[in-house]
């Protein structure tokens, strides 16, 4: 991997484990007060997650895009 790869990986997993601890926390107080089905967390769950994926995607074909694009003066 390249360093700018390396760079970036280092962000969004800092991001993610920063995101657990709010995550994990509002689960436990609607689970435990009976608010909210399973169902529901984790559907809450997988959406960070399905949105990074997306990005991540879309960040990677614009740069195909970029690196693909030939342009003529």
């Amino acid at each position: 991997m390249s360093q700018r790869a390396t760079d970036v990986s280092g962000v969004m997993l800092a991001g993610g484990v920063a995101s657990l601890p709010v995550g994990g926390s509002l689960a436990l107080v609607l689970s435990a007060g009976g608010q909210a089905d399973p169902v529901s967390l984790a559907i809450a769950g997988g959406a960070p997650v399905a949105l990074v994926l997306a990005v991540g995607s879309l960040l990677r074909s614009a740069g195909r895009a970029r690196r693909d694009m030939h342009t003529e003066h």
